[in-house]
């Protein structure tokens, strides 16, 4: 009987061992998985939703279109449209001509040194004109207009929008004239243009 209780107790505790050595075995197998698994957190986003190297694209990409931004705005701001954009003359009042040269001087101080080549006159928005604020038939002018297609292309009862234009010599520190142009169509802002014999820089308001 002690024999059988003996031999019962030694099978009972080589299963003991097996399962023991099978459990060990599968533990260093999972720490062997784990260790030679990249960490998950390479692999994916804080939200698991998406590989780390696409986001890290789309980083650099807005990067790059930021520092790309200002070299498409230097592009643009030297082209120069030959146009005539002066329709008529027109004459602002004293105190819309002194709030324009204000503004210009304020601008050729800030962007002297930003151009490559930078122009001696400064086309300045000086007020708006409506359809009311002038007297004479434009009519005429209007057709022969090398830049009032887009007013031509809209409805026939389309209101007149137009701009006062006032020439600021940058030489002079002063406008050419107390008297400005009229326009209807205005050039991109920061680009050169024509109005009758001057070419000038279009500051924007």
């Amino acid at each position: 009987m002690c024999h059988s209780i003996r031999t019962v107790f030694q099978s009972k505790m080589e299963g003991l061992m097996s399962s023991h050595k099978f459990h060990d075995g599968n533990e260093n197998d999972d720490a062997q998985i784990r260790t030679e698994s990249p960490p998950r957190c390479f692999a994916q986003d804080k939200n698991g939703s998406g590989l780390v190297i696409p986001h890290l694209t789309k980083s650099l990409s807005i990067l790059f279109l930021c520092l790309l931004l200002p070299l498409a705005g230097c592009t643009l701001s030297d082209k120069v449209d030959d146009r005539n954009f002066a329709v008529d003359a027109y004459s602002p009042t004293p105190n819309e001509i002194q709030l324009a040269q204000q503004r210009a001087q304020h601008y050729w101080q800030k962007n002297s040194q930003r151009f490559k080549n930078p122009t001696r006159y400064l086309a300045v928005p000086a007020t708006s004109v409506l359809q009311g604020d002038v007297v004479q038939n434009l009519y005429p002018k209007l057709i022969l207009s090398e830049t009032t297609a887009g007013y031509f292309s809209q409805s026939d009862d389309t209101e007149l929008n137009a701009t006062c234009i006032m020439i600021y010599d940058t030489a002079a520190n002063r406008f050419v004239s107390n008297n400005g142009y009229l326009s209807v169509e205005l050039p991109s802002r920061g680009s050169v243009a024509r109005w009758e014999n001057y070419m000038a820089r279009y500051i924007g308001w």
